[in-house]
This record gives C-alpha cells, structure tokens and sequence, in this order.
C-alpha cells in the first residue's frame, strides 16, 4: 500500500472553477498520481488546469475520489463483475438529467479516474439496456439521420433482425 500523501492540489476547471483535492485523493486519477510523481512537490503547489473538464463534473469527480480516499479497503479498489455497481456507486452516479453522467464519465476519462469511469459506463449501458432504437436516441440526445419514411423502409428491409421469426419454414 501506498504512503499517505498529506497537503492538496489546487484543480481549475476549463469554466474556471477551482477545486482543491487532497494528495491522497488524487492519487485514483493517473494524470494527477503522474503529475505528482513526475514534478518536484513545489511545482504542484501551482494550480492545474483541467481544461476539458467543467466546474461540475470535476467536483463530482473529485467528491468521488475523496470517498475512496477515505472509504477503500486497504489492498484498493477491486474489479467488479462486468455488470455490477457498487452501491454507493449505483447512487452516487444517480442524477436528475442524462448530461450529468454523459460530463462525468468525460471528465473520468479525461483524468482517468478508470473505475470511475467503468462505473459510469455501466450506468449508462444498464439504462439502455432493452430500449428501442428510438428510446436509445431520445436518452442519449441524437436526431435521426433518417425520415420516417427512410425508417420506415429501412425496418421492412431489416425485420429479420428484429428478431427471431415465428415463419421459419
């Protein structure tokens, strides 16, 4: 197990917000836990910023860190299944609106928070799993390419893969 790092780093966020994250905390992000090892401690007194992260999403992820920071086991974070949540996860990753989990898990990726970022694309992918085509756009925001005549061709071109057929011979 690592030392405990004591002191924090200050993060500005490409909106200008700044956050401050403790050492230990910023140890779950690999540019952070890089930046402190490759700098000497008097270089990353200066703020870092963060330029493709906004003020929100970096304090969610940054709240996200500071919990394992204080809650994980010692031996770290342990891989779950290929589609369990951790509780706390599972809660913590609950928001009002989908853009909220869409910047988080950005912002997990930009920093590379990894089982953040697991986390949050196990969230996504558990809310679209069973949707339509159509559900799956209105949840993640995209306009069709197509007219619903063009989709209405394509679906009578394409039933097979609808589905099993019940007119097999």
């Amino acid at each position: 197990m690592a030392a405990e790092l004591t002191g924090t780093l200050m993060l500005i966020s490409g909106d200008g917000t700044e956050i401050t994250i403790s050492r230990n905390a910023a140890r779950h992000s690999q540019i952070l836990a890089d930046l402190m090892e490759d700098l000497p401690e008097t270089e990353t007194e200066l703020p870092i910023p963060l330029d493709a992260v906004d003020g929100a999403s970096l304090k969610i992820v940054v709240e996200w860190c500071e919990h394992f920071a204080a809650h994980q086991a010692p031996q770290g974070l342990k891989p779950v299944g290929p589609s369990k949540i951790p509780q706390w996860d599972a809660e913590f990753l609950t928001f009002e609106d989908n853009d909220t989990i869409f910047a988080v898990t950005n912002a997990a990726n930009y920093m590379n928070v990894q089982p953040l970022l697991d986390y949050a694309i196990k969230t996504i992918a558990a809310a679209l799993k069973g949707k339509s085509t159509e559900e799956m756009r209105e949840y993640l925001g995209i306009e069709s390419d197509f007219t619903p005549e063009e989709e209405a061709q394509i679906r009578s071109e394409t039933q097979w893969a609808e589905g099993p057929s019940k007119n097999y011979w």
